[in-house]
């Protein structure tokens, strides 16, 4: 089984089951029964301090040599951006237009959730303003 938990309607993929609500994922996957998670900017949509018990759940999912992709808003990026005057106030709040944040993230913040998870990164890097974190579970 394939899951992706998004808030993004758009982003949703025929080859896995789309959730936008943490409260479906125990209906519809077992623990160890996912092959492949993505985690599309849904972590910000939760509180800061749930979103390690949230990242333990998703991850609990997992299959062994299961795959997760972590996707988010790079606050490291975003604020030195606009410290340095790179981007205005206005292009600021325009990069959170869509949807209510909770919370936001650096990817170091959460390679290291994902590791004391059992979660081994393979790749890190960052698209447009946004980190994207892969690991396996080992």
């Amino acid at each position: 089984m394939k899951i992706l938990l998004s808030n993004n309607t758009n982003s949703q993929d025929g080859s896995y089951e789309f959730i936008n609500n943490i409260t479906h994922l125990d209906p519809i996957c077992c623990n160890a029964e996912s092959t492949s998670i993505i985690v599309d900017n849904f972590l910000s949509l939760h509180e800061y301090r749930g979103v390690q018990p949230l990242l333990a759940k998703i991850c609990s999912k997992l299959r062994m040599n299961g795959e997760i992709c972590v996707i988010d808003k790079e606050l490291g990026l975003l604020s030195h951006m606009f410290a340095r005057n790179s981007i205005s106030v206005e292009q600021f709040n325009e990069i959170f237009d869509g949807g209510p944040l909770m919370s936001l993230f650096d990817g170091d913040c959460i390679s290291q959730i994902l590791e004391s998870l059992g979660i081994t990164i393979t790749e890190k890097y960052l698209v447009g303003n946004n980190f994207v974190i892969k690991g396996v579970r080992c």
